[in-house]
């Protein structure tokens, strides 16, 4: 059972803190209505739960020793697993500062409340898909981290640019092999339980998602042009709305204690 209510289980106002290099090409400027809803699961992944870059489990010791052991205490147990506060509060950090970037008030007390509770979610969520991942089988081998990681480093333009991302989040290489690692299991888990490939989009979702994003009236290009693109999005919207159904699910059935 759930100790403390909580807010939707699947969060989509954070944003991945570095660029996946792997996601699907974007569409030109001029389809800016689209190409916001575009994404794959992956994006899901890293948007909606925010599981990569948001955790610093290693490299947070403070030359205050009680304000180390009090980071060290667990904000959250999640089926025996505990989900220490410096996670949380590395979590809520990286929200506030993505907030801030997009143009959010992070001085308003209720809106710092929405983050405060997003942030733990995000951190159960994430756990509790973990858990699942490896309870079905999945691992993520050494082999397969190191070829994201590479990913990751490519895709910025090289160890230098990733090294200066990496610090300005404060994330260690130790920390974010770890949350890739996260990543490839519960990318995996989707894929088993949600493959995109299993959903239907009908000619008429699609015309309905073109007219409705303002077709060519708001400077989209044809819809010939962009159809694959808003098919794939439909999908991910259906995938995603089985996710979250999904994790309410976990939620519903683990022991969660809330220590905030």
């Amino acid at each position: 059972m759930e100790v403390n209510n909580q807010s939707e289980a699947v969060s989509n106002t954070t944003s991945a803190v570095i660029t996946d290099p792997v996601a699907p090409s974007a569409l030109p400027a001029r389809t800016s209505k689209v190409k916001k809803y575009l994404a794959t699961a992956a994006a899901i992944l890293l948007i909606g739960l925010g599981l990569l870059f948001v955790l610093e489990r290693e490299g947070r010791v403070d030359t205050n020793f009680f304000s180390f052991l009090e980071r060290s205490e667990p904000a959250a147990v999640v089926n025996g697993v505990a989900i220490s506060k410096a996670d949380y509060d590395s979590s809520l950090d990286q929200l506030m500062k993505m907030a801030f970037a997009q143009g959010a008030s992070t001085t308003d007390p209720a809106i710092t409340e929405q983050f405060r509770t997003q942030a733990i979610d995000t951190l159960i969520n994430g756990e509790l898909l973990r858990q699942a991942a490896i309870a079905s089988g999945l691992t993520a081998s050494v082999a397969d981290v190191a070829l994201r990681f590479t990913e990751i480093e490519t895709g910025l333009g090289g160890k230098e640019q990733l090294a200066s991302k990496m610090a300005e989040f404060g994330i260690s290489e130790t920390v974010l092999r770890r949350d890739i690692e996260n990543e490839i299991l519960i990318q995996g888990l989707f894929d088993n339980k949600f493959p995109l490939d299993a959903y239907q989009v009908t000619e008429d979702d699609i015309q309905s998602f073109y007219t409705n994003s303002g077709s060519g009236a708001a400077g989209l290009p044809p819809l010939s042009d962009i159809k694959d693109e808003i098919s794939q999005r439909l999908k991910v919207d259906q995938q995603q709305l089985q996710i979250s159904e999904y994790i309410d699910k976990l939620r519903s059935e683990a022991t969660i204690e809330i220590l905030l």
